[in-house]
């Protein structure tokens, strides 16, 4: 009587590693698969001809995907190089392909606003699980200050990819701004990232500049404007508590110690101009 062979058990797949990595990394599956499913949405838009050349990436997608943030965003954020109009139907039109297909299922136009242009997009989970739902901005209230760059990262099948993207001295602006409109704990997060990882020293003599010409847009308004180095101690006291309790942030790796965020912070802080 012969004895079956025993079947040699199933080696691993991409959904199984991904399950891993995202363990070891201790984040949720689901948080895992929207980054990487951002990094394509990302590379998707810019190959269409009537983008191409107009829109530029910025946000903590970016530092994630360009500067290897330990941060995981939900959302990507782009803009349109010089300020203009973006059609959204070149957008819908991007993102219809037979490639992107593999990628995003559906798209919903929300309606535009004299600023620019959101999306959500029912997407396919690169995990296997039900679909999952990532909003696309596209702002044009104002033209880039310096102009974009091109940067590089690798897409989950291992297939490297070129986009536009906003410098990182003036994304690092952008998130002053944001720091000092709404003063979340992943701004500062994003903040020490850009102090400790990614500015070079030539840029942080940029910022100053930066920062005041960013603060000074009439569409985004930043409450307690008229002192804005007040206003910066009264979010870096708001971000601390919602430090503590966790809330909105994912990261992939070490939290920082709350005393090394705040440095960071107060070295941004004497980079912000006291009025505008």
């Amino acid at each position: 009587m012969t004895s079956k062979k025993k079947r040699k058990p199933a080696g691993p797949t991409f959904r199984t590693e991904l399950a891993r990595r995202a363990k070891d990394l201790g984040v949720r599956d689901e948080d895992l698969d929207r980054a990487l499913i951002i990094g394509q949405i990302a590379g998707l838009l810019v190959q269409d001809p009537a983008l191409k050349g107009k829109l530029a990436h910025k946000g903590a997608a970016m530092l994630r995907l360009v500067d290897q943030s330990e941060r995981l965003s939900r959302d990507l954020d782009s803009g349109e190089i010089r300020g203009d109009h973006v059609d959204g139907r070149a957008v819908v039109r991007a993102l219809s392909t037979a490639s992107a297909k593999r990628v995003v299922l559906r798209v919903v136009t929300n309606r535009p606003s004299p600023n620019g242009i959101s999306f959500l997009l029912e997407c396919r989970a690169l995990r296997g699980a039900a679909t999952m739902t990532i909003q696309l901005s596209i702002n044009w209230s104002e033209p880039f200050i310096l102009p974009p760059v091109k940067a590089s990262y690798v897409l989950p099948g291992g297939q490297p990819i070129t986009i536009p993207v906003m410098q990182a001295v003036e994304r690092a602006a952008e998130k002053v701004r944001a720091f000092l409109t709404r003063g979340e704990a992943s701004d500062a997060y994003d903040l020490w990232w850009y102090e400790t990882r990614v500015l070079t020293p030539t840029e942080h003599l940029k910022l100053l500049g930066l920062i005041r010409r960013k603060c000074t847009n009439t569409v985004v308004r930043i409450p307690g404007a008229s002192d804005l180095l007040v206003r910066f101690d009264a979010m870096r006291a708001q971000a601390h508590e919602e430090w503590q309790s966790g809330h909105g942030l994912v990261i992939a790796g070490t939290k920082p110690d709350w005393a090394d965020v705040d440095r960071a912070l107060l070295r941004f802080k004497g980079r912000t101009p006291r009025t505008l």
